[in-house]
């Protein structure tokens, strides 16, 4: 086993596949479980040829990588969907291919939406500024303000009169 490994005098580990001497923070960390007990130690390989071996494996691989991948972000968006009930908190769809993520104070950073779930995820799914909006009623957000869905009930908010609705529609058609 790897955690029985010589070393040299410096208290140095030898890669296994470079055959180089290396101290310790220079190699990963491998966690074995037995039961109810994990070991953990020093991987046979330094830092270098364990990233070197798995681009290779990723790259020989590659559509199972890409099946992974596709799997794990459409298990994490159903997991976010669950969590944050499921249906468009204005409209009340819930058709899962068009429900989204968003951000009720706007979003911080410009991350992926998979990251974003992952960081969620990570710190329980808070609640604060977070909601689930179908697309439709996520674009019109961004695109006015507000979803027309609320315009019915918000006697604030007036709907967009068609001077207005007509500047829009010129300046977006010109993009």
């Amino acid at each position: 086993m790897d955690m029985q490994r010589k070393r040299n005098d410096k208290g140095e580990l030898q890669c296994k596949t470079c055959l180089h001497w290396f101290a310790l923070d220079l190699f990963g960390t491998t966690t074995h479980k037995r039961g109810i007990h994990v070991y953990s130690y020093p991987s046979a390989n330094c830092k270098k040829c364990l990233y070197q071996s798995t681009k290779k494996w990723v790259q020989k691989n590659r559509d199972k990588v890409n099946a992974w991948n596709r799997n794990h972000r459409y298990q994490l968006r159903e997991e976010f969907i669950n969590e944050y009930g499921g249906q468009c908190s204005c409209c009340e769809e819930r058709r899962r291919e068009f429900l989204t993520l968003e951000h009720i104070h706007g979003r911080i950073n410009k991350t992926q939406v998979h990251l974003e779930l992952e960081r969620l995820k990570n710190s329980g799914w808070p609640t604060a500024d977070i909601q689930i909006l179908c697309f439709n009623c996520n674009s019109a957000k961004g695109v006015y303000g507000s979803c027309p869905h609320t315009w019915e009930v918000d006697e604030h908010r007036a709907p967009l009169n068609t001077a207005t609705r007509q500047k829009i529609y010129e300046t977006t058609s010109a993009l």
